[in-house]
């Protein structure tokens, strides 16, 4: 964590947003920038800018630095959160805080972007630094600035997240009560539309509905009650995906997780997430077969995010009997090839675009977590 006085916060300005990207930054007095408040991401996040030619207010008091807002709910769940650790630290130190300072979002819309786009006024009612959080839309100079390195990302290197960050958010999580008895909690992607999944799963969630599991579409519910439902779980079985971020930071240490893979890369990587925020045992299951994607954009990195899988039954079901995730081999009714071609066509329909098996060279370009597991668990 670096202290800067004087420090010159340069928020996104017409021009400095591209998407998720956006040219931001802070720099010390001499117009030198500041390394740590550089977002880290599996891809490129903030966009480099040099220093303002000049500043439009000055800030009186002792900051800390947020960093970026999001509007994916996920991605603000790490990025946005990723630096709020350090509050408790320097207040343990003994140093009098006034807030925390995030840039705020450019919007050529006239009416302006919110100052806190709606996800990140949900995540702070449970992730709550217990100080006022400003978003800031112009160049400032602030007094003095506490800039934190980033408590988690999705780099391999921080996807386990700092200690301190960790810590940061199981406590908040814990001041939510579990919302029922011990249970068991089959965490659901059958209404999350194409944005990546297994292409039958809702025969996985009929089986395990039949098993007794709690079907659970987490988007459709408050995160407190998201965190409540994680809180009472025995087992949790999901599909990888953001939602299990969440379980992460709630999940009780007694409880058994097992990870469908969609994308063998980043099963793993939650898993280890999961081990190492609630001290579970966290199972993967690689059931993922044919893999296939939309035609455009093919084997570019955002497109594994969209990945659709067939999925072998057959392993699913064994491994979930061995882990003790289920009694006995579920009764599957399998897809047959006529099934198969009607869903892709309906989600090439859906989506205005054409799902297609992809080729084993592009499946081969896959980023790979587990050559870096050994490192980073």
């Amino acid at each position: 964590m670096e202290r800067v006085a004087n420090a010159v916060f340069r928020p996104p300005g017409p021009g400095d947003m591209e998407g998720l990207r956006q040219g931001c930054g802070v720099f010390r007095r001499d117009g030198t920038a500041v390394a740590a408040g550089i977002a880290s991401s599996d891809g490129e996040l903030a966009l480099p800018v040099p220093p303002p030619e000049r500043v439009e207010r000055f800030r009186e008091g002792a900051w800390v630095y947020g960093g970026m807002l999001v509007h994916h709910f996920g991605h603000a769940l790490i990025y946005s959160l990723s630096r709020l650790w350090a509050v408790r630290r320097l207040q343990d130190e003994g140093v009098a805080l006034h807030g925390v300072l995030f840039h705020r979002r450019y919007s050529d819309d006239p009416a302006g972007a919110p100052e806190l786009p709606r996800n990140m006024v949900s995540l702070l009612g449970v992730f709550d630094p217990g100080l006022p959080v400003v978003a800031v839309g112009q160049v400032e100079e602030v007094e003095t600035l506490y800039v934190p390195a980033q408590g988690i990302s999705t780099t391999k290197e921080l996807f386990l997240g700092l200690p301190e960050q960790r810590r940061f958010y199981r406590d908040c999580a814990a001041r939510i009560a579990p919302n029922a008895a011990p249970r068991d909690v089959y965490i659901s992607r059958t209404r999350t539309g194409w944005k990546g999944n297994h292409l039958f799963e809702a025969e996985i969630e009929r089986a395990l509905a039949a098993a007794g599991y709690l079907i659970y579409h987490p988007q459709m519910h408050p995160l407190e009650d998201q965190i409540a439902t994680y809180r009472s779980a025995r087992r949790v079985i999901a599909v990888d995906g953001s939602a299990l971020h969440v379980a992460a930071m709630a999940v009780p240490q007694s409880a058994k997780v097992a990870v469908i893979s969609r994308r063998a890369f980043f099963a793993w990587a939650i898993a280890d997430q999961i081990e190492a925020f609630s001290g579970c045992a966290v199972q993967v299951i690689e059931a993922h077969a044919e893999v296939y994607a939309f035609s455009r954009g093919m084997g570019r990195p955002a497109s594994w995010s969209k990945t659709q899988v067939t999925t072998d039954f057959a392993r699913l079901g064994a491994e979930l009997v061995a882990g003790g995730f289920l009694a006995a081999l579920p009764e599957w009714r399998l897809p047959t090839e006529a099934d198969l071609a009607a869903r892709l066509a309906l989600g090439s329909a859906k989506v205005g675009d054409d799902l297609a098996l992809m080729p084993d060279r592009v499946r081969r370009r896959e980023p790979d977590y587990l050559t870096h597991r050994g490192a980073g668990a």
